[in-house]
Formats: C-alpha cells, sequence, structure tokens
C-alpha cells in the first residue's frame, strides 16, 4: 500500500508540473525605465482579513480599501465587517509595475518563507496562482525545484506578471489588471465585469478566439479609469485611477475619487446670493479670534433652483462638525487660508466618461505652491 501512496504521490506532482508549465501568463514587452500602477486579482482561499492581505503583498490596509471603494473609515474600527473578506472573494491589490529585463513585471512585492514552503505552494496556495513557481525561481535566481522545500526565512522577490499603459484601442483610460482565468469566464463576461470592450481584452492579450481563453491563464483586464491633469514637477503626476475606486495621495490628505460619468443636464447656478462662492466651497479670513471660516451651505433643491444661503463665520475648530453638500459640477476651487491654519480644496475635473473628485480635506499649515 506504501508504494501505490508513493505513486500517488508522483502522480499528483507530475500533474502539478504540467499544470504549471500548461498555464500562460502575459508579457507586455518594456524598453524603458519607467513604472506604472497595476493591479492583481487576488482570490481569497478562505475568509480572509484586509491586514492579512496587505502584509501579504506588502502594502498598507488604506490602499486596499481605497483600490477596493471600501470606506475608509472602517481602517478606525477593528471590528468592522468591511476588513474580513469572504472566502473565493475577488480583492483587487495595487501594485507597482516596473519594466525589468525588457518586460513589464511586479517587482516589490517581497515574502519571507517559512518551514514547509516550496515554490508551488508559495505560487499557488499564498498568491492564488497570480504567479508561477517557475518565474518565481528565475527572478530569485533559485534551483526550478518545484516541489522541493524553500529555506526557511528566504526572501524571495515574488514577480507577478502586469503591464503599463494606460490607453485603450475602442477609446479611453484604463488601468490593467492581472486576472488568473476560473473555468466558466468568457472575455464578454470579463469584458462587461471590468467596464471594457472584448476587443479590447482580446487585442492587449493577444488572443485571436475567445475560446483561447483557458482556466489558470494570467490575463490582463483592462478596467476604466481617471486619468489626472497635475502639473508636471508634482510626486502624483499620472496618476490614474480605476472606475468605481479611489486613492489617497499626499500624504494621506487628498482622496482622489474616480467615479461614472453623471447624465444629467446642466445644473442650475450654484452661487450663494451676492458672493462669488458656489455651494460646498468656503473661504477663510484672518480675524482676531484666529481664522474665520464662511461656506455656501445647500439648504435644498425647488422648481429647478437650487437653494442654498452663506454661512456665518465661525472659527476652524468647528468645521469637524458642520455638515456640508458638495457642488459636483465645480470645475476648480482653490482657496486662500490663514498662515499656519487650515487650508482646503475642492476640485472636480471630467476626464473622457468619467468623474475625478480630489478633496483635500485639511492640512496643518498652508500649501505652498
Amino acid at each position: 500500500m506504501g508504494s501505490l501512496d508513493r505513486h500517488q504521490r508522483t502522480v499528483l506532482l507530475l500533474a502539478s508540473m504540467l499544470a504549471i508549465a500548461a498555464a500562460k501568463s502575459f508579457i507586455q514587452s518594456c524598453n524603458s525605465a519607467s513604472q506604472c500602477s497595476s493591479l492583481v486579482a487576488y482570490r481569497t482561499p478562505a475568509a480572509q482579513s484586509l491586514g492579512a492581505i496587505a502584509a501579504l503583498f506588502n502594502i498598507d490596509t488604506v490602499s486596499l480599501l481605497a483600490a477596493n471603494n471600501l470606506d475608509l473609515r472602517s481602517s478606525l474600527d477593528p471590528g468592522s465587517p468591511q476588513l474580513v473578506i469572504a472566502p473565493r472573494r475577488i480583492v483587487k491589490v495595487p501594485i507597482s509595475c516596473s519594466c525589468v529585463d525588457g518586460i513589464w513585471r511586479g517587482n516589490a512585492t517581497l515574502y519571507k518563507s517559512r518551514p514547509g514552503d516550496t515554490l508551488a505552494s508559495i505560487a499557488d496556495a499564498l498568491f492564488g496562482k497570480l504567479v508561477t513557481a517557475k518565474q518565481i525561481a528565475q527572478a530569485n535566481g533559485i534551483a526550478a525545484n518545484f516541489g522541493g522545500a524553500v529555506a526557511a526565512g528566504s526572501t524571495l522577490v515574488i514577480p507577478f506578471s502586469c503591464g503599463c499603459g494606460d490607453s485603450l484601442a475602442g477609446g479611453g483610460t484604463a488601468l490593467l489588471m492581472s486576472y488568473v482565468v476560473q473555468g466558466g469566464d468568457t472575455v464578454g463576461e470579463l469584458a462587461r465585469e471590468y467596464g471594457s470592450l472584448p476587443g479590447d481584452f482580446m487585442a492587449l492579450n493577444g488572443v485571436a478566439n475567445a475560446s483561447e481563453l483557458a482556466a489558470g491563464d494570467v490575463v490582463a483586464v483592462p478596467i476604466r479609469a481617471c486619468g489626472s491633469s497635475f502639473r508636471r514637477s508634482a510626486y502624483d503626476f499620472g496618476l490614474v485611477v480605476a472606475n468605481g475606486s479611489y486613492i489617497i495621495t499626499a500624504g494621506h490628505c487628498v482622496q482622489c475619487s474616480c467615479l461614472p460619468n453623471l447624465q444629467h443636464g446642466s445644473c442650475p447656478d450654484m452661487r450663494c446670493l451676492g458672493t462669488n462662492l458656489t455651494v460646498g466651497a468656503m473661504a477663510t479670513a484672518a480675524s482676531v479670534q484666529g481664522c474665520n471660516v464662511t461656506s455656501c451651505l445647500y439648504t435644498g433643491f425647488k422648481k429647478k433652483i437650487i437653494l442654498s444661503r452663506y454661512s456665518r463665520p465661525f472659527t476652524q475648530n468647528s468645521i469637524k462638525n458642520s455638515f456640508f453638500c458638495v457642488n459636483h459640477s465645480l470645475q476648480s476651487v482653490n482657496l486662500n487660508s490663514c498662515p499656519g491654519t487650515t487650508t482646503f480644496f475642492m476640485t472636480f475635473f471630467l476626464v473622457g466618461s468619467l468623474h475625478l473628485k480630489l478633496e483635500l480635506y485639511s492640512s496643518t499649515t498652508s500649501p505652498k505652491l
């Protein structure tokens, strides 16, 4: 019976190695030292906390909340149900994609091996087949012994397939996400799920026929996104935000959200009577008490008219307890502030068919432009 068990184990190992060899990963060539933001679609093997997923991919939990459009406030509540993901759910994980040896590759995820780890178990069980044992071996210059144990405590680079390029053949901006094909997946379903066209998906992955899609393949899924128009000197120049998500930038001070285009007519006059302030905008002025803040408050909608009123000045300390409705037709507001006090920005860009919304909630000093 022992011999039969060994035979079965050998067959299973060979089958595993054949599966590794058969699975295909998309490869995008590159010829520059540039990098971009990308995503990988991690499928949870069991119920898993966002904190554990963040630790596995060497990123912070806030980045995961943002990429998956989860409430940022839940990070402050350890008991929040949003912090635990059910089994077999897709979690979008943001990674940095770099040009390495002529191909785009995610090279920033490091994994410290544990007793009993093998290249195959790391690739399959831990990272959900987003990477192969062979790719890990090549990236780390180690013998490709897929079934053999890896020395505990070894730090391994996990080289995810990824891609850069923010334009779609069908028009619009996109962010690329690496995705492991599941049995029953179709090109049409994947395109619809993530807001792209089947033609874009097929062109990106070099698929001539939809039937070429096979379970286990790692493909690039284009996700419609919002592009930004920041100044070139900005650290976050070229920022791209996937549709239905947001990014926290500027030292966790600015939230940039990408929302579907709202199909509506022109908005009524948004200004408070007798002022140049629009709904949601605030202005500050120095006073004996410190820094007074006035705002244009939304008070309702009636007969195609926006009702609003100009608030009385109040000190900056009461801002947190105030209720504000933001003007979603606002194109750009950059209000001056008192030196050394709170600064507020509200900016909205219309990019393609999507809105990129930026809100700088507060800063402790005046901005240096």
